[in-house]
């Protein structure tokens, strides 16, 4: 911590009586100040990455000033490693599809006069494109694409209208994409499930999603787009509608290594996910990262997607995923008024019960032959 409390006072330390008289908080300075020290730094810096940084510096001063002290630090934090990459010589651009994931999300705002919520890349200097190629020896070419959350403060009640229409509008359905919020929305909750007072079963999923968001900051997750089938019977596998071609899912080997040569994604619990198949699934990529020969092997974990980055993937970029009948796990918990576990977990993306805007709840250790599910390697800063 006292080393970047450091870096923050090595750029604040020295200020001329003029900047000085513009410094809002003890240790905090202008842009103009932020720009002169890191001219002083002897670091040549493009304009977008001077732009980022002070940007960045004056958001932790503003958080330390306003006494939300982990915000600051995680965001001194997160300025040492851009500005210690940016002096090895690393890159820092967004990935391009990150920004059309942005250019996506923002059209499907702006197209009804709102203005849209920014994605923030975290910068990770361990992460490498070689990387991200070696991951192809788990999941198959092609099979994984990065989300990064959104922030919670832009998790507002236009952005849940937008992402999660109350209706199935003519602009989705042209693009072939099945979104809207089924009934059970605005139907009164099980109080024995989620807590006393009265309220809808949607207001117990927003509740949830934005209570999982802030956990997910400062990491990208690397999800796994293959298409998920339609219901036929018990016997499906991912990576075709008609989910007939167990060839197509590069996961069900390992998937079978764990619960036996008849096992697919679906008829499984969470808890069975989540306890036997994450850590197997872990294992595998760990060598594959370090066949790289890059050191050290960036930071990762594995996770069943989260609700909210599915709903992105889904809605941004694979509605073919919304128009399917199968439900998916995801991640996150359904969470009591009180704010804790209620044990279940949120289901999305049924095509019967609004597609990429469904969400149910089912607890942790149920399963069916409708529900599968899909993973996310996820990179942290």
């Amino acid at each position: 911590m006292s080393e970047l409390f450091a870096i923050r006072d090595w750029f604040s330390k020295k200020k001329d009586p003029a900047t000085a008289a513009t410094t809002t908080t003890e240790g905090a300075m202008p842009a103009d100040s932020a720009k002169k020290s890191h001219e002083k730094s002897g670091v040549e810096m493009t304009e977008a990455q001077e732009v980022k940084l002070r940007s960045m510096l004056m958001a932790a001063n503003e958080a330390e000033k306003a006494g939300d002290l982990q915000k600051a630090l995680d965001l001194y934090e997160q300025y040492l490693r851009i500005f210690l990459a940016i002096i090895r010589g690393e890159s820092t651009a967004e990935m391009p599809e990150l920004s059309e994931l942005n250019t996506r999300l923002k059209d499907r705002f702006f197209a009804l006069g709102i203005p849209a919520p920014e994605l923030e890349m975290p910068v990770i200097p361990d992460l490498k494109p070689e990387h991200i190629k070696a991951l192809e020896g788990v999941f198959g070419s092609g099979n994984l694409e990065p989300v990064v959350a959104p922030k919670k403060e832009d998790l507002t009640d236009q952005y849940f209208d937008i992402m999660y229409p109350r209706e199935q509008t003519e602009k989705d359905t042209t693009a072939g994409l099945v979104s809207f919020r089924f009934s059970w929305w605005t139907e009164i909750a099980d109080t024995s499930v989620v807590g006393p007072k009265e309220e809808t079963w949607g207001d117990a999923y927003v509740r949830s999603i934005i209570a999982a968001v802030g956990d997910l900051q400062g990491k990208v997750y690397f999800t796994e787009s293959i298409e998920k089938p339609n219901y036929k019977d018990g016997r499906l596998f991912y990576g075709s509608k008609e989910g007939r071609d167990a060839s197509k899912d590069p996961l069900l080997p390992i998937i079978r290594e764990v619960f036996g040569e008849d096992a697919s994604r679906f008829n499984l619990t969470w808890d069975q996910i989540q306890t036997e198949l994450v850590p197997k699934v872990r294992e595998k990529i760990y060598p594959q990262l370090k066949a790289t020969g890059i050191v050290p092997v960036p930071n990762f974990d594995v996770v069943i997607t989260p609700a909210v980055i599915s709903s992105l993937n889904t809605t941004l970029r694979h509605p073919e995923n919304s128009e399917t009948d199968t439900a998916e796990w995801s991640s996150t918990p359904l969470v009591k008024q009180d704010g804790s576990d209620s044990g279940s977990r949120l289901l999305v993306c049924d095509s019967n019960n609004g597609g990429a805007s469904y969400v149910g709840d089912v607890h942790r250790d149920d399963s069916w032959n409708r529900w599968g599910f899909r993973l996310s390697v996820v990179f942290k800063t």
